[in-house]
């Protein structure tokens, strides 16, 4: 995922989200490797509780869109594999959400947010994919000026997938992780995130292609007036 935030005013920022994914599946649906750049996110973050000390919380209010730029057409063996693993879903998506952050000490801090993604069309395929809401709480201690370490839990809620009208019986569900991670921070505005997230819960409907453990490593850039 590679990341860059630019921060118009003290208040309000904006930002964008490139993912890179990497996927080797092994099942009915996904026998094989694909990978390939998703789906862009594009936000705006608005500090609605602006900190006047540094343990004071931060309170932010989040919307934007997600845009149709991954592949919805990746093949393996000449066959096109099915929309629901597909690296793109082939429409826009609105996304709204908010953020708190709070510190107890100079190394100890906490955060939370919660957000909710709504798909606004089909693709060209019929093929729509489910809202979500998703929800996480965790903390953040710095370890040395450069290191931090990072644990949080994360709730994920996804309606099912919908096909010509019709639900895709293989979609959709409620999943908990555990996310431990470090950020290593070069500079004042270049950082590298990288968490392993731990599939502690799941609760889905039909057969899906769920990875017990997913790295994601995050590269992002802040640029400040």
């Amino acid at each position: 995922m590679l990341d860059l935030d630019y921060g118009i005013t003290p208040r309000l920022t904006v930002s964008g989200s490139l993912p890179i994914q990497f996927v080797d599946g092994n099942t009915p649906f996904l026998n094989g490797k694909i990978s390939g750049i998703g789906d862009i996110s594009l936000l705006g973050r608005y500090k609605v509780i602006h900190p006047v000390f540094k343990t004071a919380p931060t309170v932010s209010l989040n919307f934007g869109f997600r845009i149709p730029s991954g592949s919805i057409d990746k093949e393996i063996n000449g066959n096109r594999i099915p929309d629901r693993v597909q690296i793109g879903t082939g429409v826009f998506h609105l996304i709204v959400g908010s953020e708190s952050f709070f510190r107890t000490s100079r190394k100890l801090a906490f955060f939370g947010s919660i957000s909710t993604r709504i798909s606004l069309d089909e693709n060209k395929y019929d093929y729509k994919t489910g809202n979500d809401f998703q929800t996480s709480i965790g903390n953040s201690f710095n370890f040395v000026d450069w290191l931090d370490l990072t644990s949080q839990v994360n709730f994920i809620y996804i309606a099912p997938n919908k096909i010509k009208g019709q639900t895709d019986e293989s979609t959709g569900g409620k999943l908990l992780y555990l996310t431990p991670g470090i950020q290593v921070s070069t500079s004042d505005n270049l950082f590298f995130r990288t968490q392993l997230r731990f599939l502690v819960y799941k609760n889905v409907e039909g057969l899906q292609f769920l990875s017990d453990q997913t790295l994601v490593t995050n590269v992002g850039y802040r640029f400040i007036l």
